[in-house]
């Protein structure tokens, strides 16, 4: 039986922002081969309002979608860590700028889950991405 989650440590924490923080950088800089990277080979995204995608290959083509609608300044904070074993959650929020057809830019907002999967050499990857843009309460 899987032991429950274990409570937030401060290095669990930084290890989680580290890998969120390098996604931002690499989104952001338009370098989508980076972002992909650091997700598993059999990793998962679940966009919003969109199909889900499986794998390196796809999860790269998404997010060069996500460029190419001009989506823009993506940043993400969090607010709950946990783990269990060689898996660790991060629950947040994202946001990013997003240019539409009038020409006018409007920040999107929204919820974002991520499962995170430690690697052989300790390190951690993105395995599972869920994002959702409903109206925050």
């Amino acid at each position: 039986m899987a032991q429950p989650s274990q409570p937030e440590s401060e290095t669990l924490r930084q290890c989680v922002e580290d890998v969120t923080a390098r996604w931002e950088e690499a989104f952001n800089r338009g370098d989508v081969g980076a972002c992909a990277a650091l997700y598993t080979d059999d990793a998962t995204v679940l966009p919003p309002d969109s199909v889900v995608v499986h794998g390196k290959q796809a999860i790269e083509a998404l997010f060069k979608d996500w460029l190419e609608e001009c989506v823009k300044n993506a940043s993400h904070s969090t607010e709950q860590v946990g783990s269990s074993g060689d898996l660790a959650y991060q629950v947040g929020m994202h946001a990013a700028d997003e240019l539409l057809e009038d020409g006018t830019i409007e920040r999107g907002v929204g919820q974002i889950v991520n499962l995170l999967k430690r690697q052989v050499d300790g390190s951690w990857k993105l395995h599972v991405s869920i994002y959702n843009t409903a109206p925050i309460a």
